[in-house]
């Protein structure tokens, strides 16, 4: 009897010891506060993207800034509205890159990609 018991503990020590390891969770996305993309706007114009504090979002483009735009974060999902929601935008991040679906009040839809700009 000691025998078997000791030969049991043993291979349920061993199952416990090759049971499969559970994936890490995956990492959080960074807060975008702060940072600053770029690509490329509906019209193809070069634009340049700015995550402030408080939610504020600055776009430039053509040589015009719009600062009348907010966006919101949930890990990877981004999106941000310009001028009270002519335009909505919904981006998912993976790394130093931002890949975005926008449409506007005029029925017009796109996508585009942003870049991270890496600060000095």
């Amino acid at each position: 009897m000691g025998r078997r018991l000791v030969v049991l503990v043993g291979l349920l020590a061993g199952s416990v010891a090759a049971a499969p390891q559970l994936k890490p969770p995956p990492k959080a996305a960074a807060d975008l506060t702060g940072t600053t993309w770029t690509g490329k706007s509906l019209e193809g114009l070069d634009q340049t993207v700015r995550f402030l504090a408080d939610g504020k979002l600055t776009i430039t483009r053509g040589g015009r800034t719009i600062d009348n735009a907010t966006w919101t974060q949930d890990g990877a999902k981004v999106s941000w509205q310009v001028n009270e929601r002519f335009s909505e935008y919904a981006g998912t991040l993976a790394g130093d890159t931002m890949d975005v679906s926008a449409h506007n009040k005029a029925g017009k839809m796109w996508t585009t990609s942003l870049t991270r700009v890496k600060e000095p």
